[in-house]
C-alpha cells in the first residue's frame, strides 16, 4: 500500500483484513495463566514473577501472529497506523517505573499497573482499527482492576484481577466477531 496516498479508512481497512489477533491471544493466554498460578500459588514472591515475565507477551504474540498465516513486522516501518501504535505503546511502557516503586509498598499495585498500563494499549488499537471495542476493553479493565483491587479479600485479590483481564479479553474477542475476518495468506 501507498501509505503516502492511502486515505485512514484504506489504512484501517488494511489493518483488519491482516492478522491481528495473535498479540490479543498471547495476552489471554499470558493473564489467564498467572489468574490460574496466583489463586493457587497466591504467595507475594509470585508477584515478582509475574513482574519478570510480563515481556513475554510481545515475543508469544509474534509467534502466534506467524502461526496463523500473519506478519507483523509487514510493512510496519512505512505504516502510519503501526507507527501511531509504537508511540502509544512506548507512551504506556514509561509508567511501567512507577509501577514497580508502587509495588515496593503494595505488590498488588503491581498487577493493578499492569492490567491498567497494558489495557491502554488497547485503546490506541480501537482507533486505529476504528473501532471503539479498545476503548471498551481499557475502561472495562480499569474499573474492573479496581474493584478488585478494593474489594476481594486476599489471598484472592491478585487472581481476581488477573480474572478481570481474561474477561475483559473475552468480551473483546466476542465483540471482534463484528470486525472483518482476517484474510488467508
Amino acid at each position: 500500500m501507498d501509505y503516502e496516498k492511502a486515505t485512514l479508512p484504506e489504512m484501517r481497512q488494511e489493518l483488519l483484513a491482516g492478522e491481528y489477533r495473535g498479540m490479543p491471544i498471547a495476552g489471554l493466554l499470558y493473564w489467564a495463566a498467572w489468574a490460574i498460578i496466583l489463586l493457587l500459588f497466591p504467595e507475594p514472591k509470585n508477584i515478582v514473577y509475574l513482574a519478570w515475565t510480563c515481556g513475554l507477551i510481545f515475543p508469544l504474540g509474534v509467534l502466534i501472529t506467524k502461526l496463523r498465516g500473519g506478519d507483523m513486522f509487514k510493512d510496519a516501518k512505512d505504516s502510519p497506523l503501526t507507527s501511531a501504535f509504537m508511540m502509544a505503546l512506548i507512551t504506556c511502557l514509561l509508567f511501567f517505573p512507577l509501577v514497580m516503586v508502587a509495588a515496593t509498598f503494595d505488590p498488588l499495585l503491581f498487577i493493578v499497573g499492569l492490567s491498567l498500563i497494558s489495557g491502554n494499549i488497547w485503546i490506541m488499537w480501537g482507533w486505529t482499527a476504528g473501532t471503539n471495542l479498545g476503548l471498551y476493553h481499557s475502561l472495562g479493565r480499569a474499573v474492573g482492576s479496581y474493584a478488585a483491587y478494593l474489594f476481594v479479600p486476599q489471598p484472592y485479590t491478585a487472581s481476581t484481577i488477573c480474572a478481570v483481564v481474561v474477561a475483559a479479553y473475552l468480551y473483546s474477542f466476542w465483540r471482534m466477531r463484528s470486525l472483518p475476518q482476517p484474510s488467508a495468506s
